[in-house]
């Protein structure tokens, strides 16, 4: 009976005990899922924090890329029309039998605008080709780039440069005086001229 008793006893404490664990081992078990499951939300978090970051970057180069390409683009247009407008001024000053105005523009400064415009803009093609694993519709981007730099260079070294070359003034190396310089407008230049005022 006494043996009896102390195995009830045995046995309620073991119970007990076994409760016991039994709830420890369920609100450890808990306690790690919660634990695991803010590890994996603060990884996803970090992660995602990165993302942000990382785009926030590529997005301040491709500004600073941007705003110099457009920067460069600006100047080559504008040494472009800038040449155009003075052909105009000296072409009205020679048919009013005025000595014509000597262009200030020159063809090594016009080929330096040019390499800078083309210059900026592979730096966006490349800028693009480097972060495209990011964000694959950069490659909208980057082919736009490339097909209107295509057309540019076709359109600046077949139709424009030979006419700059024929028409604007050459300094000498010395920086001897400067021949005499007369409007020399070919026929080619003339027609776009004409087309381009219609």
């Amino acid at each position: 009976m006494w043996c009896l008793k102390i195995d009830t006893q045995l046995e309620g404490a073991v119970i007990g005990a076994g409760a016991t664990l039994l709830a420890a081992l369920v609100g450890f078990g808990a306690i790690f899922m919660q634990i695991g499951r803010q590890a994996r939300d603060a990884i996803k978090q970090n992660r995602d924090n990165e993302v942000i970051k990382l785009k926030l970057r590529i997005y301040e180069q491709i500004l600073t890329i941007c705003e110099t390409a457009s920067n460069r683009e600006i100047a080559f247009v504008g040494y472009v029309r800038d040449f155009i407008s003075e052909l105009d001024i000296a072409k009205m000053r020679s048919d009013q039998g005025l000595p014509s105005s000597l262009p200030n523009s020159r063809v090594p400064g016009l080929l330096k605008v040019q390499e800078a415009s083309t210059s900026a803009a592979i730096e966006i093609v490349t800028a693009t080709e480097q972060w495209q694993i990011i964000d694959p519709r950069m490659e909208v981007f980057r082919l736009a780039i490339i097909a209107a730099s295509h057309d540019i260079r076709g359109a600046f070294f077949t139709d424009f440069f030979p006419i700059a070359m024929q028409t604007m003034p050459i300094d000498q190396p010395n920086g001897g005086p400067l021949p005499p310089w007369t409007v020399r407008l070919s026929k080619s230049f003339k027609m776009s001229r004409r087309r381009e005022r219609v």
